[in-house]
């Protein structure tokens, strides 16, 4: 991990926008091939409560982890008064995160 740290800020925002797209990636994965087993029957359905809490905890656990990807490093950053690099390592994240989302559109547009 201290190799990972010692990276300059745009290649450190790469690397943990990437985290977070594989992670996404994960989250999806369990919902899409995943919903089918929650009830054992194979079909898809899942009993009436059961979906609405599942799929709100899926939610709120997600977003306690995206939150950790994206703003952890920097806000151990801030604490430690640098401030501006804090800044600029969210800055690259986020763009990132643009950068990969508007790849993944392009690449379903074009084949699909």
């Amino acid at each position: 991990m201290k190799h990972l740290l010692n990276l300059s800020l745009p290649k450190l925002g790469f690397v943990m926008a990437l985290a977070e797209v594989v992670y996404v990636i994960l989250v999806v994965s369990l919902l899409f091939f995943g919903v089918p087993f929650i009830d054992g029957n194979m079909e898809g359905r899942i009993p009436d409560i059961a979906g609405p809490i599942v799929m709100l905890l899926v939610f709120v656990t997600s977003a306690a982890v995206s939150a950790v990807l994206i703003f952890g490093y920097p806000a151990y950053l801030a604490m430690e008064k640098r401030w501006r690099d804090a800044c600029v390592l969210t800055g690259w994240t986020i763009g990132w995160m643009a950068a990969f989302a508007l790849a993944t559109l392009a690449f379903f547009l074009v084949f699909s």
